[in-house]
């Protein structure tokens, strides 16, 4: 992993702000372990063997000092993790196409990055400079499969057709039963829903009749 180098002066202020932290002098062993606290704090592997075989850990030998670069470890380890999710959160962008917020997939070898998935499923040239597509990858860097889009695609477009039927045939009221009484106005519901009716629920006018379809 590599790590950036403070300067000395930078050094001195966090080493002094460690010592303060944990109540150390300027003693040289204490200072040695002030060191060793900020090492762990900038991710240095506990885990590595020096030329005697020993890990930093293994060379301290006061309890309570290995506790707290533990914990100094520790804090980086999280701070690591949080600032690595943060990194691989999808940035969403609006889609070319469809104009919604979404991540959105690149273009290989071009590189242009200016539609969704949904939008790119058909797409044999580039929209933004015109050149064949050999890849499109999403922002985690996985290839995507035409083929599995265009079946998630079609799904999602049959599943609609058929909430958009039910919606046509059952009642707006109760929304299980089908709709066999219809209202001069042209709308209907089912008829147990109809019976206590004196205005239409769809278009808010007086029911002057209501007449049975089947």
């Amino acid at each position: 992993m590599r790590q950036t180098v403070a300067t000395d002066k930078e050094n001195s202020a966090v080493l002094t702000a460690i010592r303060t932290q944990l109540g150390m002098t300027e003693k040289e062993e204490q200072n040695g372990a002030a060191i060793a606290c900020y090492l762990a704090q900038q991710g240095a592997d506990l885990h590595h063997k020096n030329h005697h075989g020993k890990t930093p850990l293994e060379v301290i030998s006061d309890p309570k000092i290995e506790e707290v670069i533990k914990q100094f470890a520790t804090a980086f380890s999280i701070k690591h993790k949080n600032l690595s999710a943060r990194q691989v959160r999808p940035v969403l962008r609006e889609c070319a196409i469809c104009d919604n917020k979404t991540s959105l997939v690149t273009f290989v070898p071009c590189g242009h990055t200016v539609v969704c998935t949904s939008c790119c499923v058909k797409m044999k040239k580039c929209i933004e400079c015109k050149v064949l597509i050999d890849q499109k990858k999403t922002q985690d860097g996985q290839v995507v499969n035409p083929s599995d889009l265009a079946t998630n695609s079609e799904e999602a477009l049959l599943k609609r057709k058929l909430q958009e039927l039910e919606d046509t045939i059952n009642c707006p009221i109760c929304m299980e039963r089908h709709r066999n009484r219809v209202f001069q106005c042209g709308h209907a519901t089912c008829g147990i829903c109809a019976e206590s009716l004196k205005n239409c629920p769809i278009c808010r006018k007086q029911i002057r009749q209501k007449i049975n379809l089947f």
